[in-house]
């Protein structure tokens, strides 16, 4: 797999334009986190570089038009995916035309995507299957009574607006499952989704109106006491960093180093009672619940609490297992926007203006599709033979390189952490980053050239 095989077919109108992209995916496949002059090594390609990003013709949609056909035909060929919904933002340090604000001083765009991960477990990437992009002028609003705003003019309409998107592009072709943290709760998109018969796993975030036995309204938190637990678990539960509102005092979703937990999981069936703020006549919906309660937590750690709230059935322990696999599967998506971030240093990029920005952040999806396929091969399918992930002449540089020495029949994982390796990453500091991975893939990449130049292959 590379990179070039993501973007090759992007039509611009310009076959001049459709060249210039395949040289500047290549030269940045070398490098990902190489800086724009320093990838393009001369002034005149580097003003062409500038000159592809300003184009009119060049626009996101046509620079990811082949990387979402071959993220199609890899979940086609899946039939079960995952789709993980996610935002991220994108900030940058200098003022420039058209960026919008990012929390209470940055400034730059947030990206909303979908990322197809594989079903059976492994969670393997599969790739982008839409990208939205929005700008915030104005701080949030905390307006209650959202009804007074049309949906589809909500900051929020993204996450109904991308589930619709993907499902159109799927057609009836894959059995896909929405996956989305908890930002997502809204009662908007809960309905959206049921009444476009759409399946989801979604992370509560509000303790929701919900009926009892008697039809009354009663909260979600009094019933969860009654529930037995089905079974007890042991996950192993991934690090993650701190998040900005932490530094404000909110302990939700703190940071963690990675543990060991034992997890208890109940379920049960509800009503969802449609809150005020909707406006009225809107019905009840009818989704199941699933509770996840880390049991006795370490002191001083924020125990792991999920409400999950699915189309998916609950009858048995194997159904609610599968539900916390698949809203588990989701965080390959905040892998690939580390890879974006860290990997292919995009905050970086010297662009003036948000046009070009977005047209960057397009070519550099694939790149970054790249570097997360290869690390999740090494993590979900170590055993894999490394022969399917790369090609002949990159095994051969690292079977002969002195410092790599790969054996013949090599793992994926064995690859990855030669290629680790080469990026000067030390096995005993743990697993290789974004950052070492991507300088080993560059160099690796160099030997490649130098390789074939001497065997004038």
């Amino acid at each position: 797999m590379h990179a070039l095989d993501e973007v090759r077919g992007a039509e611009f109108g310009d076959r001049r334009l459709s060249k210039r992209l395949l040289v500047l995916v290549e030269k940045l496949s070398v490098d990902p986190s190489a800086s724009f002059p320093e990838a393009a090594g001369s002034e005149a390609a580097l003003e062409a570089t500038y000159r592809f990003f300003r184009n009119e013709s060049v626009t996101p949609e046509r620079i990811l038009g082949p990387h979402v056909a071959s993220t199609l035909d890899r979940v086609l060929a899946e039939r079960a995916v995952i789709i993980a919904h996610d935002t991220t933002e994108f900030s940058f340090t200098t003022p420039r035309e058209g960026l919008g604000r990012i929390n209470d001083a940055g400034q730059g765009f947030f990206a909303h995507m979908a990322l197809a991960v594989s079903a059976d477990g492994a969670r393997r990437p599969l790739g982008v299957l839409g990208v939205h992009t929005f700008t915030r002028q104005h701080p949030p609003k905390r307006d209650k009574h959202t009804e007074k705003t049309p949906e589809t003019e909500r900051e929020s309409f993204r996450w109904k607006a991308l589930a619709v998107e993907v499902d159109q592009r799927l057609s009836e072709s894959a059995d896909a499952i929405h996956v989305m943290d908890s930002e997502a709760d809204a009662y908007d998109l809960l309905d959206g989704l049921i009444a476009n018969n759409q399946r989801f796993v979604i992370r509560l975030k509000f303790d929701r109106s919900i009926r009892d036995d008697d039809g009354d309204k009663i909260r979600l938190s009094q019933r969860l006491p009654e529930l037995k637990g089905r079974f007890v678990r042991e996950v192993q539960v991934s690090a993650r960093n701190a998040p900005h509102h932490e530094k404000r005092g909110r302990k939700r979703n703190a940071g963690r180093t990675s543990r060991l937990a034992t997890l208890k999981f109940s379920s049960t069936a509800v009503s969802l009672v449609a809150p005020k703020s909707v406006g009225p006549g809107r019905s009840d919906l009818d989704v199941n619940v699933v509770s996840v309660v880390e049991v006795d937590a370490p002191a001083g750690i924020e125990p792991v609490t999920w409400l999950l709230v699915t189309t998916e059935p609950v009858g048995s322990s194997a159904e609610v297992e599968r539900i916390v696999d698949a809203y588990r599967a989701r965080w390959p998506i905040e892998e690939f926007f580390k890879a974006l971030k860290t990997g292919c240093a995009f905050e970086k990029r010297q662009l003036e203006g948000l046009p070009a920005l977005l047209n960057a952040l397009a070519v550099f999806v694939p790149i970054a599709f790249q570097l997360l396929a290869l690390r999740s091969a090494a993590r979900s399918d170590p055993e894999r033979p490394a022969a399917t992930l790369l090609r002949k002449t990159q095994l051969l540089v690292l079977q002969r390189h002195k410092s790599t020495r790969l054996p013949l029949n090599a793992t994926a994982r064995a690859a990855f952490l030669a290629i680790a390796q080469l990026g000067g990453h030390i096995k005993n500091n743990g697993e290789p980053g974004w950052i070492v991975l991507a300088r080993g893939y560059q160099k690796l990449m160099d030997l490649e050239e130098g390789a074939l130049a001497v065997l004038n292959l």
